[in-house]
Parts: structure tokens; sequence; C-alpha cells
């Protein structure tokens, strides 16, 4: 997976690196910049059909870490990440085999360790989610249902250990 960093305001001049060279990785891409003022990246694993995330080591990206934060199924499709407010990265995402909606939530700013909930199993949903932090300080997840459309979960707590989901 690569990462490009502008250089300049307009952007004329870009940095690229690869900050995470295992092939096969880097799609449903999802970007956040961390309490630590760095980017924090999830992403698909195709290898494993696992969650990554990487986080970056400093503002041009040059250097990371990436850690794979969630194994469990076919996880990881269609990930999208917010930064909650205990200053950490939450991802929602999708598990293709359950054909469930997932959550994950780093336990540190660098994501090298997170835990990760099924938050919604009611048929073929969860996939195409968008994360977002709400006026209550808990993550709320848009994502597609595939009966009816689209479908709203919002997380119980901060770490977003089970949500209460509507149509």
């Amino acid at each position: 997976m690569r990462v490009a960093h502008c250089n300049d305001a307009a952007c004329t001049s870009v940095t690229a690196t690869t900050v995470d060279p295992t092939s096969a990785v880097g799609d449903y891409a999802s970007l956040a910049i961390g309490s630590d003022g760095l980017a924090i990246i999830s992403h698909f694993d195709d290898n494993g059909d696992d969650l990554r995330v990487t986080h970056c080591s400093n503002v041009a990206c040059t250097s990371a870490v990436t850690t794979v934060v969630d194994t469990a199924g076919s996880v990881g499709y269609f990930s999208s990440i917010a930064i909650g407010v205990d200053n950490l990265a939450i991802v929602s995402h999708f598990d293709a085999a359950t054909f469930d909606l997932r959550v994950t939530h780093c336990t540190n700013t660098a994501c090298t360790s997170a835990t990760s909930a099924t938050v919604d199993s009611t048929g073929n949903v969860g996939s195409h989610a968008s994360i977002a932090i709400g006026t209550d300080g808990l993550a709320i997840i848009a994502h597609l249902d595939a009966g009816p459309g689209l479908r709203i979960s919002h997380c119980d707590s901060v770490l977003c250990g089970t949500a209460t989901s509507i149509v």
C-alpha cells in the first residue's frame, strides 16, 4: 500500500511511499488523522481476508507500522475509520463470510492492539459502511442493509462492543 503526502499547499509536489509492502493489501482504505497528529489508515488484506491498520510514524508517512487487527472470518471489507472521544481509532468494516457489520476499536494510538466485535448481524448488513463520531461521543455507522437499503447503527458505548441498529 502506498501513501502520498503533499509537499506544499497546492500539492504540486508529493512524496509517495510504500508503507505496507505486503502484496494484495490496501483495498477499501480509509484515512484519519490520529490524536498524535499522524495519519492512521484502515485497509483490507486480500491475502488473509483480514483488517489491517497502518499508523504513520511521521507527518510525511515515510515510515509506518502495520498491524493486523481483526482476523475473525473474512473481515475488513469496506472499512471506515474515525477518531473517538477517547482519542483512539475506531473502524467499521464488513465480514463477507457472515454478512455482518463489525467494529474494531484500537486500544492505543498506533493501533498495535485492538478489540473487535460484531455489532449488527440482522440479515445481510454492514457493507459500504461509513463511520463518524456523534455529538454524544459515540460512533454512528451508516451501512447497507441488502433488504430495505440504508441502515444506521449507533454504538452503545465508546468501545462499541454492541450497537443499536435501525432501518
